[in-house]
């Protein structure tokens, strides 16, 4: 019991920590960045407090139900393992993989994880998922803190998932660690109100205007741009959209009684059937 509080104290001391630097950062930008939308500013958006509660409540959660994940499938792929095994497996890789060099496991792991939540994204925006997803979308004042605002049956089987896949595969947990800034600071960036689509690099690395174009409805743009980093998948699997000289302006859900609190949309999932065809 003491270990469970002790974790839940953890993860929310760093949750909070990463908000807050985070916030600094991009109180910083706003003042110098070009907005893409005219809005109020980050700390003055509406439905704050609901993405600062998404921002730090549910990482206990999210992080015991990725350890569920990759426990269930070191038992259904590897067999009973003991502790000093699990450990060398988690720490260290396994299989060809963990013959690498660190900066080759590192490449790996972004591409296949991104590749791995281009493919969830997508199964979140079918009709069965994306009553969990529409909490994402519930934003109507898009900007970098609304990249917390994620149900964390979302946030489990989607970043949580391809995590534990890339594990499973032999990526060691020292790689994902090290992009952790990475993973929080880009899906922070791609979601705020700043006008940029990264010029010659737009296919290369997913941009603020990227993303906003995938909040959207569906008939604006909605049901395209799903990699969170490598534009490039979209464009293989035929669902990239970045129109040039037109920028995405509508964002939020049909359904303009949808809940606003944090309660409300946590709870929302189990009550309301969907709130339209997530594409």
């Amino acid at each position: 019991m003491f270990g469970i509080l002790t974790q839940c104290a953890t993860s929310t001391l760093s949750a909070l920590r990463d908000t807050a630097i985070l916030g600094i950062i991009f109180f910083v930008v706003a003042w110098f960045a070009s907005p893409c939308n005219p809005q109020a500013p980050w700390w003055r958006k509406s439905g704050l407090m609901t993405d600062i509660c998404f921002a730090i409540i549910p990482r206990t959660i999210v992080v015991y139900g990725q350890v569920v994940l990759i426990a269930a499938g070191m038992n259904i792929f590897f067999g009973n393992i003991g502790p000093a095994d699990i450990e060398a497996f988690l720490s260290q890789g396994h299989g060809i993989l963990s013959e690498l060099p660190f900066w080759q496991k590192t490449i790996l792991y972004l591409l296949g994880n991104d590749l791995i939540m281009y493919l969830t994204h997508r199964l979140f925006h079918t009709v069965r998922l994306w009553r969990f997803h529409a909490v994402h979308h519930s934003s109507e004042s898009l900007d970098w803190i609304s990249a917390t605002r994620s149900h964390p049956v979302d946030q489990i089987f989607h970043s949580g998932l391809s995590d534990a896949i890339m594990i499973l595969i032999g990526i060691p947990t020292e790689v994902i660690g090290y992009l952790i800034p990475w993973s929080i600071g880009s899906a922070a960036l791609v979601h705020a109100n700043v006008n940029w689509d990264f010029g010659k690099f737009r296919y290369l690395l997913a941009s603020p205007i990227f993303h906003r174009w995938h909040h959207t409805s569906c008939e604006l743009g909605g049901g395209s741009n799903f990699a969170g980093t490598f534009p490039i998948i979209d464009l293989v699997f035929g669902t990239f959209y970045m129109p040039r000289g037109e920028r995405p302006s509508a964002f939020g859900l049909p359904d303009r009684s949808y809940p606003r609190t944090f309660l409300g949309q946590i709870a929302a999932p189990f009550f309301i059937a969907r709130t339209r065809n997530g594409g």
